[in-house]
């Protein structure tokens, strides 16, 4: 896949379902490389509907197909991505990529000074793939039942350091 084919928008109400299966395709896959359920597993289109109204939500597509997607949401100077997913059939085809680049220009939009998100730090794949795209490992906490790490990518180019009021 190329990256002129790669379409990322705001989501509207219609895309809850795709993002729905999405999501649950994606973190089905992220819950069993950890070896238990996530809190994403339960949530419903109704949920998704609730966060397109409540935060940005992308989805990205080729050849008119929805193929992944990500939320953003500010909390002080940081920008918090979560519930990124790309269909299993086409990662590291540059939609999560893609993605990311289209939150990074939201975050800097919004004059804030970070990107801050959550994964399992023992999901080597999610870890490289965000290493490759600038961020670090902040901490990591087991407050969710597994060792999940907190990932900064800073948008001035240099370690930024969370202040209270910038992480939930």
């Amino acid at each position: 896949m190329k990256p002129q084919d790669i379409v990322v928008r705001p989501a509207t109400q219609e895309d809850a379902p795709l993002i729905h299966d999405i999501t649950q395709e994606a973190f089905t896959t992220y819950s069993q490389v950890i070896g238990r359920p996530v809190a994403a597993l339960t949530e419903d289109v109704e949920d998704v509907k609730r966060d397109i109204r409540e935060k940005q939500v992308y989805i990205a597509s080729a050849g008119g197909e929805v193929l992944g997607t990500a939320r953003v949401y500010a909390v002080g100077r940081a920008a918090h991505f979560c519930r990124f997913g790309v269909r299993t059939a086409v990662r590291g085809g540059g939609i999560g990529g893609a993605l990311l680049k289209r939150v990074e220009q939201w975050a800097r939009e919004h004059g804030l000074e970070a990107i801050v998100l959550y994964t399992a730090s023992t999901n080597l794949s999610l870890m490289r793939f965000y290493y490759g795209k600038g961020f670090y490992v902040h901490s990591t906490d087991s407050s969710p039942g597994y060792i999940r790490a907190l990932l900064i990518k800073p948008l001035n180019g240099r370690e930024w350091q969370p202040q209270p009021g910038d992480l939930q």
